[in-house]
This record gives C-alpha cells, sequence and structure tokens, in this order.
C-alpha cells in the first residue's frame, strides 16, 4: 500500500476548542500507513500536547516524521511526548526546534532516543539546554549510527557539553550537517574534542561553531582535522577569536577541502598576516562562491594581496571585507582587480577608509562589471552605481549574455 502523508498545518489563530475539532478531523483521516505528522508553528500547551500524543496512539501510526518546530511545548509537554515516542522506534525525522526544552526534558528525551536507532535528523535548536541535558543527549547519540542532521545551535552548552557530545558522535561515521552555532560558550577545549571527532565524519558537509568562544588552538586543531572533511562545502567560524595563527593553520588545511563554497571566518582578530595566508590557500578554493572576512583589523597589505589572488575562485559570488582598517590603495587593488571575479554578485566595503578620489575608482570599476547587484559600502547611494546594480539584477531576470559588456571596456583603475 502506497504509504499517506498527513500533515497538520493549524492556523496560529484557532481557539483551544477549534484546534480540538481540528486535531479530531485531521486525525479522523489518519490510518496505520501514516509516517509524518506536522504542527509546525501551533502553539501546544501541556493539555493540547496530550491530545496530540493520544491521537497518535489511539491510531497506532507507523511514525517516521514528527515536525513541531515553534509548539513551545515546554519540559512537561516534551515529558510526555518523550513517553509516546518510546512506541515509534522506526523515527527518522525529529524537529523540536523552539520548544522551551530545558536539561529535564532534554533527558526524557534522550532515554526515549537511545532505542530509536534509524534517526537520521535531530532539530533541537533553539532551547535551553546546557550540559546536563547535552550529556544525557551524548549516550543516547552513541546509539545514532545513522545520524546524518544535528542542529543543537542556540542553547547554552559550553565546553564540558561540547565534549561528552564529541565523543558520542564518534558513533556517526554519516554525520552531514552539524550546527553548535550560538552557544557563546563553546572554547578551545570543545573545538579541540570536536576536532578529534571530525577524524572519524568523512561525510561531514556543514559545520557552524559561528558564535563561540574559539580561539587559536581550538582553530588549530579543527584546522588539522580538516584533513578528513574532504567532503566538507560550508564552514561557519564567524565570531569568535581567532587570531593570525588561528587563521594560518586554517588556510594550510583548507587544500584538503576541495568542495568547499561557503567560509564566514568575519569577526575575528585574523589581521594582515591571517588574511595572506588565506590569499595563499586560494588556489584550493576554486569551488568558493561566499566568502566573508569583514570585521578582522585587515589593513591594506593583507587586503591587496587577497583581492589580487580571488580570481582563482571564479564562482565567487559573494564577497565582505567591510569594517576592517582598508584605505585607498587596498580599494584601489580591488577595484583594478574587480573584472577577475566574473560571477560576483555581492561585494562588501562598509567603513572603509578612503578619499572620494578612490572613491570615483571603485564606481567605475562597478559600472562595467556585468553580475554585480548589491554594493555596501563607498559609492552604494551613487546613482550610476544604483543604475548598474538595476541593470544588472535585469539583466539576470531576463537570461540575456551580456558578457561582451566585459570585453568592450578596458579598465586599468
Amino acid at each position: 500500500m502506497k504509504k499517506q502523508i498527513i500533515t497538520l498545518l493549524l492556523a496560529a489563530s484557532f481557539s483551544t476548542s477549534c484546534f480540538a475539532k481540528q486535531i479530531a478531523r485531521l486525525i479522523s483521516d489518519i490510518d496505520e500507513d501514516t509516517t509524518h505528522v506536522n504542527l509546525s508553528c501551533k502553539k501546544l500547551n501541556t493539555k493540547k500536547t496530550i491530545k496530540l500524543v493520544n491521537a497518535i496512539n489511539n491510531n497506532n501510526l507507523n511514525l517516521i516524521r514528527l515536525d513541531l518546530l515553534g509548539c513551545e511545548i515546554g519540559t512537561e509537554g516534551i515529558i510526555i511526548l518523550a513517553k509516546t515516542l518510546q512506541n515509534h522506534q522506526n523515527i527518522e525525522h525529529l524537529n523540536l526546534c523552539l520548544n522551551k526544552i530545558n536539561d529535564r526534558g532534554a533527558t526524557a528525551l534522550a532515554q526515549t532516543l537511545q532505542h530509536c536507532s534509524n534517526l537520521r535528523y535531530l532539530n533541537i535548536s533553539s532551547n535551553q539546554i546546557r550540559n546536563s541535558g547535552a550529556k544525557a543527549l551524548a549516550q543516547t547519540l552513541q546509539h545514532c549510527s545513522n545520524l546524518e542532521y544535528l542542529y543543537l545551535n542556540h542553547n547554552n552548552i559550553n565546553d564540558k557539553g561540547t565534549i561528552v557530545l564529541s565523543q558520542a558522535l564518534q558513533h556517526s561515521p554519516n554525520l552531514t550537517i552539524l550546527d553548535l552555532s550560538y552557544n557563546y560558550q563553546i572554547g578551545d577545549s570543545g573545538a579541540t574534542a570536536l576536532a578529534q571527532t571530525l577524524q572519524h565524519c568523512s561525510s561531514l558537509k556543514h559545520l557552524k561553531l559561528d558564535h563561540n568562544q574559539i580561539g587559536n588552538s581550538g582553530a588549530t586543531a579543527l584546522a588539522e582535522a580538516l584533513q578528513h572533511c574532504y567532503y566538507l562545502k560550508h564552514l561557519n567560524l564567524r565570531h569568535n577569536k581567532i587570531a593570525s595563527s588561528g587563521a594560518k593553520a586554517l588556510a594550510e588545511n583548507l587544500q584538503y577541502c576541495y568542495y568547499l563554497e561557503y567560509l564566514d571566518i568575519s569577526s575575528n582578530q585574523i589581521g594582515n598576516s591571517g588574511a595572506k595566508a588565506l590569499a595563499q590557500t586560494l588556489q584550493y578554493c576554486s569551488s568558493l562562491k561566499y566568502l566573508n572576512i569583514s570585521s578582522n583589523q585587515i589593513g591594506n597589505s593583507g587586503a591587496t594581496t587577497l583581492v589580487k589572488k580571488l580570481h582563482l575562485c571564479p564562482y565567487l559570488e559573494y564577497l565582505s571585507i567591510s569594517n576592517n582598517q582598508i584605505g585607498n590603495s587596498g580599494i584601489i587593488a580591488l577595484a583594478e582587480n574587480l573584472q577577475t571575479y566574473p560571477n560576483l554578485r555581492h561585494l562588501g566595503i562598509l567603513n572603509s577608509h578612503i578619499k572620494s578620489e578612490t572613491e570615483n575608482i571603485i564606481v567605475a570599476a562597478i559600472e562595467i562589471h556585468t553580475k554585480l547587484e548589491r554594493l555596501c559600502g563607498p559609492g552604494y547611494d551613487n546613482t550610476r552605481v544604483e543604475n548598474t546594480l538595476k541593470r544588472n539584477r535585469k539583466l539576470r531576470e531576463s537570461g540575456y549574455d551580456w558578457s561582451f559588456l566585459e570585453n568592450a571596456v578596458n579598465f586599468r583603475g
């Protein structure tokens, strides 16, 4: 029999009684082949959660996917739900983002999930999970060898929690996405433990550790682990405490990430030497589409070295060097090389310290670029630039090839 997928999408404006009636009506359509229940963005208190689990239990569902994003179930609700999930050990996809789950709720959930060996997707981001909750989850994840997607971002996990989680994830060789961003407390010891785990996660494609406290030693450990992450596409280390030595270590090891498309190390302290080291590794990053190194104390020499090497990334679409210490010579070097970034659509040069003459130079370079659609920085309010960006957006929307324009104008800066 073809599997039936029932999605319960309920408007947020429903009253409690209307909610109950809608649940009852939709549940009546569910049979034993229903595999997917989706109640995302519908606020569920404890009473409503009980009605939901009763409906699931009474219909003997073979639940494979459960989406409760933004339901704000809370600790008591998640404990009730966890008991129900004990009868659904075939579940593969569980989304509990934004549900006010604390350590007690995470522990109850963990005790259930250790029996769910088919689990592939687990999202418990944007909750209130601390170290004890992370420890309980770690004990469970050892049994989830099929896990591919793990989102624990926007919680309150520090180094201790990260260490135990890292040890557990060594049993997840198929891990593809790992998101521990916005925990604000993961430092060098947590990053080092995670680096040891990455040696066992050769399938990893997305690693997000932004908005934490990782410094040079943690960044260096992670960098060395990149040798085992051949398929990595997305690396986000934004808003940490990485200085030049950490950036150099990353640069030396990015050569192993042939498929890297997204690199964000903004809001760190890599400086000129870090930027120069990064420039030297761009020859190995030919797939790069997104590069953000804003807010990094980079001056003219670092910026100049970098922009002269970016032609090695022919697919680059997004570049931000905003909020650094770049002056006239750095921006002039950018202008002189801008046409060698044929697919660039977004350019960030905010708070560059340049004279009006230099602004005219970058404006002239932008005018003959046929793909750039957005500029953040000097010249953004220039009428000529505004018209150019509008033209390029129309070109993209029309699908017309105006590449001849690039060859028709000889720009020398």
